[in-house]
């Protein structure tokens, strides 16, 4: 064995992990989280009852309790004619595209025999690239939500069900009473319009009533940006980026890998600048400042924590130092830079800004500066020009006229008005996503408001009318991404209340009559386009999900920062005091997905909470405040306050306090409940735009919030033994690409054992088959933003267990994202590993099974056999990666956490209908884990039988995990083929093995994360 003080590489889990001794890691020592292993409170324990039989009597018994496996009653009812595009069992793939505060994906939807029941990304489409994220995984289960409203409600809190004939004459009436009096007094609330229909209706809207005012309410909209834009370009300027051949990125408060606009597009760009295979590939750099730690964090390079008040700071620094290194400032922005304030920073800080200003000057034209939306209007206008200095234009950052974008108004201003009498919300809820200080709640109940929407939310309850409306998959649409791509949405099922859709209720406003959505979208762009525009086209659109043909403008406005020194001098507030820094949850956004049990459920992707929000501080706040995780804080922002629980968060800036929105919702039977809402809080700054931080304060309010984190969940860490130290386990491997370079084989040397010592404690199984399966999962790509977890729950039917189970261990994700920290815990770094079943040929599970439940399939397939299956868990109990999951309780049968079928048959019936067919639903009592997608590998290879192929072409088969990953960092494939990108990735110097030390000789490996520090700052 290898010395143990060379290769103890320090990483940690949770700062109580780093805090343990060896002794204490002894003493506190767990194979699995606390509560995994305790029994239901049921008369009977079948663990026990079973293990004691042991082996034999457990193989008589596996007999015996065949015919007690309960199965539901199902009715089987033929098509009396079989569609023609339809086969018996085989999905099809209709294109459509997934919006999400301006982030647009082209997305295939996998629909079987009529029900959509995947996402899946589209690769036509230059938005989304064949990827898909976490929202639009997501989406599939909103649409099959029991707690959708089916009925139009009149009435507000104490609402009766109206039907639809007199609803829609009851919003007729309502629109025709303001026609006279041109629109005067009627308000419409609507998100950021990116439909270019919807954006047509409302041009009709301004020919009808011309004097209605209509108001945006997004939180998840580019607002910030968007301002920056205009403010630097003129009117309808909007700008973008393009990372895919940058070599240094600057994020400044951006998590453009995470929750900023555009996200999977920007994290399939970047992540092909890091994708190297030999040490002489070129590698690109990333910078990060942030106040806490994000996705795009933990990929730096170099990071720092500070304040988001301190960014905008930096941002002046970094224009001076290049002024000071000769930069050509272009010709509009000549002298504006003597013209800012001088800065001055901190040690640390000014030697990353230096070292950052020579990377980007001497990586012109290949370089990028992000600005993050949270930080105001003025820092990204000045990022424009450094971007311009640095000769980005065109290249990491584009520019594009949007001419047909509506002028709407900040919602702030509808807060303000005293000319409004009546209020139309369309998707929109600003009586809770908007910030409290305004008022909107108890102002829209002494209107007259109707609510368009999924769900009877904040807004829908104080209506006097809610509407619901048709989900994104049961409607015709369009929507455009910010790069100018336009798509076509196309329904997938009728609608499942009989509901319209938002295009068609907005037509009905805007035109004063409805027609079908078809129309509307269709012959709108018939009427816009004329002669250009026939049906084979809009055939085309449709299939493809991406509309071609249409001429866009140019793209370099006239850019202009003569009005920069002014909105400095306007905007620029020192960083003093507590910050409160307010972000979107990378979970549900702005609250709009608050009511998805899958996302409620989905650890965070840093803090690894669960069905809760957190206030987020650093180890020296908390000791200064004297909280610990899960105490109360009382914050106080502009004189509101608001209790929620602290998490102390490696990586967080001290005396920062960042809190997610989203959360503390009062509607809904998953929204209701978890976590807390963080509107109380939200300033609205001038303009209307949100200020996503400010100054505040806190204090211990005492009493405490049980907080779930799966962050020490699944350790592949042996028992530690008191009194010994041993070896790390290179779990996780990483170098620089300097000693990369240095030393080529830094992985093998990181293996605690050689290669021939390594042998077999028995016979491995018999691998016949003509393809062998395995995976490739780069560390150097995976940017850790759980797509892939989602989309395995999506794929393969896996249920929710509440925040109670997870408490207790027993979540059933089949693939986790491990994330460890190395280093100082103010500021560590940070490394993400995906980990499920890792299909181990010599697999430790299959010895201990007493009834072959576990077995390996010729092809290499680690596979489960349910119905064997009688419930040991020494499987798990022997798996050293800690990936099975069992079925405690019959979580499959809950429509929601904690509430059985039985109570809601007609949820359950809808909640069926998501359910993919080619996947098992198990039961109480029964281990699952990941299985490769074996249905998709099925399925590839009876389609290539059926074309007389002896193998399946590399890269037909497609799992779930690597369809959707941004990244592109999991690849799939035949391993006995050299030939295959899997045998490629492989065969790489960087590739490992996770325990390879066990010898299991797992099928899934990894490749060692590279960073590619600045020599100046290590």
């Amino acid at each position: 064995m290898r010395d143990s003080k060379e290769f103890r590489h320090g990483y940690w889990r949770s700062l109580e992990h780093r805090a343990m001794s060896y002794d204490q890691e002894a003493d506190g020592w767990r194979e699995f989280a606390p509560g995994a292993d305790t029994r239901p409170a049921t008369s009977l324990s079948r663990r026990r009852f079973f293990g004691a039989m042991g082996a034999s009597a457990a193989l008589a018994g596996a007999t015996a309790t065949t015919g007690c496996i309960r199965k539901p009653a199902e009715e089987i009812l033929p098509f009396a004619e079989r569609p023609e595009d339809m086969i018996p069992g085989k999905p099809l793939f209709y294109a459509s595209a997934f919006e999400e505060g301006g982030t647009v994906a082209g997305v295939l939807v996998e629909s079987q025999d009529g029900r959509p029941t995947k996402i899946e990304g589209n690769p036509r489409h230059p938005g989304s690239q064949g990827a898909a994220s976490v929202f639009a995984q997501a989406s599939v289960l909103e649409l099959y939500d029991p707690d959708r409203t089916r009925f139009p409600l009149q009435g507000g809190e104490q609402a009766e069900v109206r039907d639809w004939t007199a609803t829609k004459d009851a919003v007729s009436t309502l629109v025709e009473g303001f026609v006279a009096k041109q629109g005067k007094g009627l308000a419409l609330v609507m998100r950021q319009v990116i439909s270019p229909t919807q954006r047509y209706q409302l041009q009709q809207l301004r020919r009808r009533l011309p004097q209605a005012r209509v108001f945006v309410d997004d939180p998840m909209m580019p607002a910030n940006a968007l301002a920056a834009a205009e403010l630097v370009g003129g009117e309808g300027a909007r700008s973008f980026h393009a990372l895919g051949e940058t070599q240094t990125v600057f994020a400044a408060d951006a998590d453009f890998l995470g929750t900023e606009t555009d996200h999977i597009r920007l994290t399939r760009e970047w992540a092909k600048t890091r994708r190297v295979q030999r040490t002489t590939d070129e590698m690109s750099r990333l910078y990060v400042v942030e106040p806490h730690l994000t996705s795009t964090g933990t990929m730096a390079d170099h990071r720092l924590r500070m304040k988001s008040g301190a960014v905008g700071d930096v941002m002046l620094a970094l224009a001076r130092a290049l002024d000071g290194l000769g930069v050509g400032w272009p010709k509009s922005g000549e002298g504006v830079v003597a013209q800012l304030p001088a800065v001055s920073l901190d040690e640390p800080t000014q030697a990353f800004v230096s070292a950052l200003a020579k990377d980007l000057l001497a990586t012109k034209r290949r370089s990028a500066v992000v600005v993050g939306e949270r930080q105001p209007v003025w820092v990204h206008a000045l990022g424009t020009l450094i971007n311009a200095a640095l000769e980005n234009n065109g290249n990491g950052q584009r520019w594009l006229f949007d001419r047909e974008s509506p002028k709407l108004e900040p919602v702030a201003e509808l807060a303000r008005a005293t000319d409004v009498e009546a209020v139309l919300c369309f998707g929109t809820n600003p009586a809770y996503d908007t910030p409290a200080a305004l008022g909107l709640a108890d102002k829209l109940a002494g209107l007259t408001t109707v609510h368009f929407g999924l769900y009877r939310d904040q807004t829908g309850r104080i209506a006097k009318w809610h509407i619901p409306v048709s989900h994104w998959l049961e409607a015709w649409g369009d929507v455009q991404a910010i790069d100018g791509t336009v798509s076509i949405q196309q329904p997938l099922i009728a609608p499942l209340h009989d509901t319209w859709s938002m295009t068609e209720w907005l037509g009905l406003v805007a035109s004063g009559s409805m027609l079908d959505g078809y129309s509307v979208v269709k012959y709108g762009y018939a009427e816009r386009l004329g002669g250009g525009f026939n049906d084979k086209t809009w055939r085309r659109w449709v299939h493809d999900g991406v509309v071609s043909g249409i001429p866009r403008e140019p793209v370099l406005p006239v850019l202009d920062w003569k009005g920069l020194p002014e909105a400095v001098a306007k905007g620029r507030r020192p960083a003093g005091g507590v910050e409160v820094d307010f972000h979107l949850s990378p979970k549900v956004g702005d609250g709009r997905l608050g009511n998805s049990s899958w996302l409620q459920e989905l650890p965070h992707p840093i803090s690894k909470l669960t069905w809760d929000n957190a206030a987020y501080v650093s180890a020296a706040t908390a000791a200064g405040l004297g909280v610990g995780n899960g105490d109360l804080l009382t914050l106080t922002v502009g004189g509101r306050t608001l209790q929620i629980p602290a998490f102390i968060a490696p990586g967080q800036a001290d005396d920062t306090i960042s809190v997610p929105l989203g959360y503390g919702q009062d509607w809904g039977s998953v929204a209701n409940g978890p976590g807390f809402n963080a509107y109380e809080l939200l300033p609205s700054g001038e303009g209307g735009l949100l200020e996503w931080f400010g100054e505040g304060s806190a204090a211990k309010a005492g009493g405490t919030h049980l907080l779930v984190s799966t962050q020490d969940y699944g350790t592949l860490k042996p028992p530690v033994l008191r009194g010994m130290e041993y070896p790390e386990r290179p779990i996780v491997i990483e170098a620089t690409r300097q000693e990369w370079a240095k030393e080529p084989d830094f992985v093998e040397k990181a293996n605690l054992m050689e290669p021939e010592r390594l042998h077999h404690l028995w016979d491995p199984p018999k691998l016949t088959g003509k393809q062998q399966w395995g995976m490739s999962i780069d560390l150097n790509t995976c940017v850790g933003c759980n797509a892939c977890m989602i989309a395995c729950q999506s794929e393969n039917n896996i249920p929710v267990v509440g925040k109670a189970q997870v408490n207790n261990g027993r979540e059933m994700h089949w693939l986790r994202i491990d994330r460890y920290f190395r280093g100082d815990e103010n500021n560590p770094t940070a490394v993400v590993q995906p980990m499920g079943c890792q299909h181990c040929e010599a697999a430790p599970c299959e010895t201990v099974c007493p009834v072959a439940a576990t077995t390996h399939s010729p092809e290499g397939l680690n596979d489960m056999a349910y119905n064997r299956c009688i419930g040991t868990r020494y499987c798990s109990n022997n798996c050293p990666y800690k990936v099975r999951r069992f079925n405690f309780l019959a979580y499959n049968l809950d429509v929601r956490p904690g509430k059985f079928w039985t109570d809601d048959p007609d949820g359950a019936r809808l909640a069926q209908l998501q359910k993919n067919p080619d996947v098992t639903v198990r039961f109480r009592g029964v281990m699952e884990k990941c299985t490769y997608c074996v249905q998709r590998i099925n399925q590839a290879k009876i389609e290539a039988h059926v074309a007389g192929h002896d193998k399946v072409a590399d890269g037909t088969i497609v799992t779930a995990c690597e369809q959707t990953c941004p990244a592109g960092a999991i690849v799939f494939g035949d391993v006995s083929d050299p030939e295959s990108a899997v045998s490629q990735l492989k065969a790489q110097n960087r590739n490992y093995q996770v325990l390879r030390d066990l010898n299991n000789s797992p099928r899934t490996s990894y490749l060692a994360r590279i960073r590619n520090p600045n020599p100046e700052l290590v």
